[in-house]
């Protein structure tokens, strides 16, 4: 599947133009366009690294599955440790800690205050 202007999807639609998509020696997706006289244009990749090559470097990593839910006996009523707003600020402060404590790993000198 590849996105058109209006004017290509009608020439597509319409016009008796064949658009074929099928996968190079490096698996991109290439597009061949074949016109109504069978003349067959080449088209570019479909992967947008022509774009942006950055893309090539992007690694996905398989996430944990999430825990199973835990299963209420009759008439029982979950209940929470804390309040969420006392969830959310103890959160806050932990990750304050920690950005805190990494600041500090990577200054030269112990004492000096940061430059902002």
């Amino acid at each position: 599947m590849n996105v058109k202007c209006r004017f290509h999807h009608l020439l597509k639609t319409f016009g008796d133009w064949v658009d074929d998509q099928y996968l190079d020696a490096d698996g991109h997706t290439r597009i061949e366009v074949i016109t109504p006289e069978g003349v067959v244009i080449d088209g570019p990749a479909e992967n947008n690294l022509d774009l942006f090559p950055g893309l090539q470097r992007v690694r996905f990593a398989v996430a944990q599955p999430p825990p199973s839910p835990r299963v209420l006996g009759d008439g029982e009523v979950p209940r929470r440790r804390r309040p969420r707003t006392a969830d959310k600020h103890a959160r806050r402060r932990a990750l304050r800690r920690r950005n805190r404590a990494e600041r500090e790993s990577t200054r030269t000198n112990p004492g000096e205050e940061p430059p902002f």
